[in-house]
């Protein structure tokens, strides 16, 4: 026998759902077109009758004698309160979830749908439906990685007993010391195919090595070092989240630009750091910023980030207020790196290197490797007689070239294949051939 309580919440209930019918019917009631004001009537003289054609403006015909029925409502409530689900003229777009003022439930929109659902039963399903999608992701990377692994096997067995085959679209040819050559570059086959490695005394330059190649109808991508990796390694690599590094990056810590925090902030694997960011240019100038506390670069004009003053150092400053660091070095000291990278120097007035806005790397060596890189770059006359004056300057050949950007972290992904490296009994498939 239900409690009193029970009785009360059940009636309240009932009258909840009889108010929001009976709105229902009420709205449906002015949008609907009576069928005595139908826009026309067609007869149909080959029927006996001619009953006039009535066009419906509900998708639905009525039952008749009663209102209109609503489809695809649904009211899920606990025993701890009610609530009253917002109408239509202000429900949320379909997919979407928004709390009663309460908080005890959730109304929630889908394909058509409005249910309103306590947020305990939400959460648990909502957690069971993330876990249920990440579970799906983890077996669909696990089947490609197996499905490459099985056409690498494949290929390499079936072109090392036939040296006369057509070869691959990159065009690889395999040898009996478990090497395949692609675009006349030869590839040593580790880690159960997921890396192909160039073998030593290879005289090719990085930039040699394609951007994509396809070995036995797998995909795989160039590396920094100018290795070949697997597509469906790189993928569960990424996956698995980014291994941050303990060094500073230096478009966080020298730029205010939103794209790239957007773009890759949460990706980027270089450390974020929000107290060791540098020097605002515009209130170190003017005093002011005109975007005040939103300003992603830091207004402390500490030691540790403001940049020496040039006129201090050979001895003409006479502004009382220079807003720039009065440090004694040395006019020919060398650039601070860690200044000159991150805008940030720990060592603050004691580093004994000069803190500018240069390019440590070619104002101290007269020549910069990094490609496309941002800052300045100025030539000093001293450092460039004690380049010509050392012994005889190597040219930078093909082979310092830094390659783009977009290639594959070497780094990075030799770590994760480490972490999760098996044994290789899968490729052992002629042993005169292939043996990992």
């Amino acid at each position: 026998m239900p409690s009193q309580e029970e009785q009360e919440l059940l009636a309240r209930i009932g009258q909840l759902a009889g108010k929001i019918n009976l709105h229902k019917a009420q709205q449906a009631g002015v949008q609907s077109v009576p069928s005595s004001q139908a826009s026309y009537h067609r007869h149909n003289t080959h029927r006996h009758g001619a009953f006039p054609h009535k066009h419906r403006v509900q998708p639905y015909p009525s039952t008749r004698g009663g209102p209109t029925g609503f489809r695809h409502r649904s009211l899920v409530v606990n025993k701890d309160g009610t609530q009253t689900p917002p109408s239509d003229a202000s429900s949320p777009a379909e997919g979407s979830v928004s709390t009663t003022s309460s908080g005890a439930w959730i109304s929630k929109n889908t394909r058509g749908q409005r249910s309103l659902i306590n947020s305990a039963v939400y959460d648990k399903t909502n957690e069971a439906h993330v876990k249920a999608i990440e579970a799906s992701r983890q077996q669909k990377i696990r089947q490609q990685d197996a499905r490459e692994q099985q056409q690498l096997a494949n290929h390499f067995q079936r072109y090392s007993g036939n040296a006369s085959a057509p070869h691959t679209p990159a065009n690889p040819t395999a040898t009996g010391n478990h090497e395949i050559e692609i675009q006349g570059i030869r590839f040593r086959v580790a880690n159960s195919g997921s890396k192909l490695i160039k073998v030593s005394g290879d005289l090719h330059p990085v930039n040699a090595t394609p951007k994509v190649a396809f070995v036995g109808g797998v995909k795989f991508h160039r590396s920094k070092t100018g290795n070949l990796y697997r597509d469906g390694v790189l993928k569960a690599q990424r996956q698995t989240g980014v291994k941050k590094v303990d060094v500073p990056c230096s478009m966080f810590s020298l730029t205010d630009l939103d794209d790239f925090l957007l773009k890759w902030g949460p990706s980027c694997r270089y450390k974020h750091d929000a107290s060791k960011v540098a020097i605002c240019r515009e209130m170190l100038h003017k005093g002011t910023c005109a975007s005040g506390d939103s300003c992603d670069l830091s207004h402390d004009l500490t030691p540790q980030r403001i940049p020496t003053c040039v006129h201090f150092v050979k001895g003409n400053c006479a502004n009382s207020t220079c807003p720039y660091a009065h440090s004694s070095v040395s006019s020919g000291a060398l650039v601070c790196r860690s200044f000159g990278m991150y805008g940030y120097c720990d060592k603050g007035d004691e580093c004994e290197e000069r803190h500018v806005f240069e390019c440590p790397d070619f104002s101290n060596t007269g020549k910069c490797k990094s490609r496309g890189c941002k800052l300045l770059h100025r030539e000093r006359a001293s450092v460039l007689r004690k380049r010509a004056d050392g012994d005889e300057m190597e040219d930078l050949s093909s082979d310092d070239e830094p390659v783009d950007s977009d290639d594959v972290d070497s780094d990075e992904v030799e770590e994760f294949i480490t972490d999760g490296a098996g044994d290789d009994t899968d490729f052992k498939v002629q042993k005169d051939f292939i043996s990992f």
